[in-house]
């Protein structure tokens, strides 16, 4: 493990490439492998990497944060105040964030602690920025009483602190917390650095290193939510489902406006077959993001299974105004139509379903049936032809 605590930092810069090489329009993508990068202290790739993200996303607010944090970096070399004009757009609390990074790289760890207390920041930020210059001033008792401040913020807290290997048997680590310092930097968007490491090191058997990365990450953001899905994730992923279940139950408890922990919860509910309890938290989901087609689309399926179909209609025609070419939820709405005889929609439908490459033995027939009723013989010939054709097709491969 490297004094990053992230693992080897070349292997998950390498897994970054990879991941960058097939979805090179990905900006999330971008910005983790800036964040990486400027942990490997490659200023320039990291630099390239936060505006690839903002040329692909100019409203991705996390690029520009972490765009507007490097140039702190650097700013002798790349001209003063750039990483203040690079902030502007930013909200209130994350340009103020910035401006107290940049004062801190030019030596002011000697600030008051009321300049940290007015920070109009999240409160779990304030108490990173304490604990930051703490470790640099290197006053070991302050840090000490730091780490009692963040273990007091939430019972998880203490257990990830000795995950993590910054307090040891209730001691603070000094060489741990250095490292932790070297890692946050003022920039608590690192911790999905964590993550990534996490995944490798499940990838390779090491569960124990995995749970450790991920206890490492959430301490660079004390983002407990995102921690306890990625947990339930990673449980998830090993077939561990009543484990995945309570730590996707404890991410929604600890923020139940966080809208990926109601979705992971959701598809895990779904995937066990308890719809009332999937449909909760998807309609959770729909209302704090109600531009996510997925969600929108997933919450139709369930409300068609249980014959719901009006709530299916709509939800699935939401899903359809966010992503006009769902084919899936094309495909849905149309199946919905059959079932509550507005033959004419579902016609239409079931055609742009056709049209847009899927091949179905089951559509074509459904098709067959409808034109029938509607009184369109040769429309319905045509549709059994290509039925059986599909059909054929099928059976031979």
């Amino acid at each position: 493990m490297s004094s990053h605590r992230f693992g080897d930092l070349q292997a998950l810069l390498a897994q970054l490439d990879g991941r960058v090489t097939a979805c090179p329009s990905y900006a999330d993508l971008r910005n983790l492998r800036g964040l990486a990068r400027a942990q490997c202290g490659d200023a320039l790739g990291a630099r390239s990497d936060f505006e690839q993200a903002l040329t692909l996303n100019p409203n991705y607010a996390t690029a520009r944060y972490c765009l507007a944090w490097l140039h702190t970096k650097f700013e002798s070399t790349s001209g003063a105040g750039l990483a203040v004009a690079v902030a502007l757009p930013l909200p209130a609390a994350a340009r103020a964030q910035i401006d107290f990074v940049r004062q801190v790289r030019a030596g002011r760890t000697d600030l008051p602690p009321a300049v940290i207390d007015g920070l109009p920041v999240p409160v779990a930020w304030r108490e990173l920025d304490r604990l930051w210059v703490c470790v640099l001033r290197g006053t070991h008792a302050q840090a000490a009483e730091q780490l009692r401040r963040v273990g007091a913020l939430d019972g998880d807290f203490p257990a990830l602190l000795h995950a993590a290997g910054m307090l040891r048997r209730g001691v603070p680590d000094w060489p741990s917390l250095q490292a932790w310092a070297a890692a946050f930097d003022g920039n608590p968007y690192s911790d999905t650095l964590g993550r990534v490491a996490a995944d490798l090191a499940l990838a390779g058997g090491d569960a124990a290193g995995a749970r450790s990365a991920l206890a490492w990450g959430a301490l660079l953001s004390l983002d407990l939510s995102a921690y306890w899905v990625a947990v339930g994730t990673q449980h998830e992923s090993r077939g561990e489902e009543r484990a995945a279940l309570v730590a996707l139950g404890r991410a929604v408890q600890v923020d139940g406006e966080r809208v990926e922990a109601r979705i992971a919860l959701g598809f895990l509910f779904a995937a066990r077959g308890q719809a009332t309890d999937a449909i909760e938290q998807f309609e959770a989901a729909s209302r704090l993001a109600p531009g996510y087609a997925d969600v929108r689309y997933e919450l139709g399926l369930l409300y068609a299974a249980e014959e719901r179909f009006d709530r299916a209609a709509v939800e699935l025609g939401a899903a359809l105004d966010a992503h006009p070419g769902y084919v899936l939820a094309q495909l849905a709405l149309g199946n919905v139509f059959v079932a509550t005889g507005r033959d004419e929609d579902a016609v239409q439908l079931l055609q742009s379903v056709r049209a847009s490459g899927l091949r179905s033995a089951d559509v074509e027939a459904t098709l067959a049936r409808l034109h029938q009723r509607l009184g369109h013989p040769i429309q319905a010939r045509r549709a059994r032809e290509r039925a059986r054709a599909a059909a054929r097709g099928a059976s031979r491969g």
